[in-house]
C-alpha cells in the first residue's frame, strides 16, 4: 500500500523569492500562470499511520524542476525525477509518458463532478483512476509557518479499473493561486481512516 501512494507522486507546485519577500504568507506569489524555472524545489512531508491511527512512519519528499518543454502547445515542466506537470487556465494536469496523454487533476470554475487517472510508476499495470468535486473555492490551510487561503477543497474516490485494488478516497486542498496542492489525506479501509497525510513543508522559488 506504502508503495501505491509513492506512486501518486507530488502534484502541483509554487515557488517564493526570497530577495523580495512578500507582505502575505504566500509568499506574494499569486500569477494567472505560475512561472517556475531549473531548480525550483519543493519539498512535502509524508506521514504513514498504522490502522490503529498511531504514525508507522514519516518522511520527507523532496522534487526539483530540472527544465521546461511544450506538449500539445502547453508549457510543461520537468522534474529531475521525470514528472511533467502544468498548471493551465481550468486546471492543473500531470503528463503521462508512457501512455502520451494529459491528465487533468484539479479542475477549476466549476463544481461539477468529474473523472479522471493519474500516473503510476511501472512495473505497475494497474490503471488508476479517479471521481472528483470541488466542494469548498475558498478556505484556508496553515502548517509550517505559513497560511494559505483561497484554496480549493476536492474530494476524490480513486480506484482501478484492471486489476485489484480498495479503493481509497482522499481530500485535497490545492492553491489556484500558487499552482500548487498544499495538502493531501488519504482515507483507506472499513470504516474508513486516515492512512497517509502529504503536506507542503517549504519550497524555494
Amino acid at each position: 500500500m506504502r508503495y501505491f501512494f509513492y506512486t501518486l507522486l507530488i502534484f502541483s507546485f509554487a515557488s517564493c523569492n526570497k530577495k523580495d519577500p512578500a507582505p502575505d504568507n504566500n509568499n506574494g506569489y499569486d500569477p494567472s500562470k505560475p512561472s517556475f524555472k531549473a531548480g525550483t524545489t519543493w519539498i512535502y512531508h509524508y506521514t504513514f499511520y498504522q490502522s490503529n491511527g498511531t504514525i508507522g512512519s514519516e518522511d520527507d519528499i523532496s522534487m526539483t524542476i530540472a527544465k521546461d518543454t511544450t506538449i500539445n502547445g502547453s508549457k510543461y515542466f520537468v522534474t529531475t525525477n521525470k514528472y511533467y506537470f502544468s498548471n493551465k487556465a481550468d486546471g492543473y494536469y500531470e503528463y503521462d509518458r508512457t501512455v502520451n496523454q494529459e491528465n487533468l487533476i484539479y479542475k477549476l470554475n466549476s463544481t461539477a463532478a468529474y473523472q479522471g487517472s493519474y500516473l503510476t510508476i511501472p512495473p505497475s499495470n494497474c490503471i488508476a483512476a479517479f471521481t472528483a468535486q470541488a466542494t469548498n473555492s475558498d478556505t484556508t490551510h496553515s502548517g509550517y509557518g505559513k497560511t494559505y487561503d483561497k484554496l480549493v477543497y476536492y474530494t476524490m474516490s480513486r480506484y482501478s479499473t484492471n486489476c485489484q485494488y480498495l479503493p481509497t478516497y482522499s481530500k485535497d486542498l490545492y492553491s489556484y493561486k500558487v499552482g500548487l496542492r498544499i495538502l493531501q489525506l488519504f482515507y483507506s479501509g472499513t470504516p474508513a481512516a486516515l492512512s497517509q497525510r502529504i503536506e507542503l513543508k517549504s519550497f524555494t522559488y
